[in-house]
């Protein structure tokens, strides 16, 4: 039966193959970048020569710069009381402050190699280089970004602002006029990682193929994170290699069918997983679990992923 089922996923799986190109992001934001640099000091002007804040919204007297650590024993400095109201960029609103910590650990980049620092004006590491991060207000902070056509995932780069207690973020999206939470994400500390990296990577499968709005809170009392990107990929269905013969298309665990069909579902050795007879689509049940699938119809058949 073994032989059997290996000669039959052998017969299915010839000939196909399984799109693996990064998925286009529809959303992509680093803090350390010098677009965010100079938005931010837009918006936080300071004061003028009479100490009357140039922007009512924005009440920190000193115009926005790259705070620095006091010394290099692993402190942090904020650029706080920034301007919480109006929109950076006409479309993100910011409930935190601005913050760079020194003196600790690695400062590359977990994802690509890469870093999130910016130049340090002033103060102990003036003229040196720091990763700057956006630090929530606990119970109250958030991130709320602008609505987007889909959102595949989300892929944070995060750094837990306590080296010993782990902490947590809250994902929210905008539904029937109120903020919903989707799911709340751990956050490790940052002793676990920062003498490799200066963040960890979060990513979690949101799967809307619809419009979209979302925020990332802090809304306990547990220990601050700072975020240095955020970054979201736009909803894509599965690639289908030959849609005409096979006369399906992906959308996400959903299968949509050109016409009635029997539906066979294989795994990569051959045993059939699931079979139903379907007129206009069919919902791949959880129990099937996430993986490389061959999907079998009148037509013929056409290899899928679930994720």
């Amino acid at each position: 039966m073994k032989t059997r089922n290996l000669l039959l996923a052998a017969a299915l799986f010839a000939g196909t193959s399984l799109s693996t190109s990064a998925q286009k992001l529809i959303l992509s934001e680093d803090f350390s970048t010098a677009e965010w640099q100079a938005e931010l000091l837009k918006l936080n002007p300071g004061a003028d020569e009479f100490g009357v804040p140039k922007n009512a919204n924005a009440p920190n007297l000193n115009a926005y710069a790259p705070p620095s650590p006091a010394d290099g024993s692993n402190k942090n400095a904020s650029y706080n009381n920034m301007n919480v109201t109006d929109l950076y960029f006409g479309k993100y609103k910011l409930n935190g402050d601005m913050e760079t910590i020194g003196g600790i650990g690695s400062d590359v980049c977990a994802a690509d190699g890469g870093n999130h620092n910016v130049l340090i004006p002033a103060g102990f590491y003036s003229g040196q280089m720091l990763p700057l991060g956006f630090r929530m207000f606990k119970t109250t902070g958030f991130l709320e970004l602008p609505e987007i056509a889909s959102a595949d995932s989300i892929i944070l780069h995060i750094r837990g602002g306590n080296n010993t207690t782990p902490t947590q973020l809250t994902l929210q999206k905008w539904e029937s006029d109120a903020w919903t939470t989707i799911t709340s994400l751990p956050v490790q500390n940052r002793a676990a990682f920062y003498a490799n990296s200066v963040d960890e990577i979060i990513k979690y499968k949101i799967g809307s193929s619809t419009p979209i709005k979302l925020r990332i809170a802090h809304l306990d009392t547990q220990p601050y994170f700072q975020i240095y990107q955020v970054d979201i990929q736009e909803f894509a269905p599965s690639a289908v290699i030959n849609p005409e013969a096979v006369g399906f298309k992906q959308m996400g665990r959903k299968l949509i069918v050109d016409e009635p069909t029997k539906i066979s579902i294989y795994n990569t050795i051959g045993s059939l997983m699931f079979e139903k007879q379907v007129v206009n689509e069919l919902e791949i049940p959880a129990s099937l679990g996430n993986g490389v699938f061959m999907v079998k119809t009148s037509k013929g058949s056409q290899k899928i992923s679930l994720n």
